[in-house]
């Protein structure tokens, strides 16, 4: 495997944990889980900071941009919850959600 495709590998895995936090800390400040929420967007900083480092470096030094690669949207939130408000989730689905979340 050449170099690009190795960094443009690392980077689009770092794409897709970012995502993953970012729908998490949704996930959870739906649910009203604010320490969860915030706990999942300072791993989604300290992430896009890790990602912009590894970008950098690699322009410093391999003087290219990264290949941009196809990625996976880890689609953490359920499809049928954005058609609720908070109000309308029930206690026996809030406590399903919360360990759900928290596996994922």
């Amino acid at each position: 495997m050449a170099i690009p495709e190795v960094y443009s590998q690392i980077a689009q895995r770092m794409i897709e944990g970012l995502m993953t936090h970012s729908q998490l800390a949704d996930y959870f400040g739906f649910l009203g889980l604010e320490g969860y929420q915030k706990c999942h967007l300072y791993h989604y900083f300290e992430e896009n900071n890790n990602y912009k480092c590894i970008a950098d470096y690699y322009l410093k030094h391999h003087n290219r941009l990264l290949l941009d690669m196809p990625f996976k949207n880890p689609k953490v939130i359920p499809e049928d919850w954005f058609q609720y408000n908070r109000q309308q989730v029930t206690k026996e689905v809030r406590k399903s959600a919360i360990t759900a979340g928290i596996e994922r």
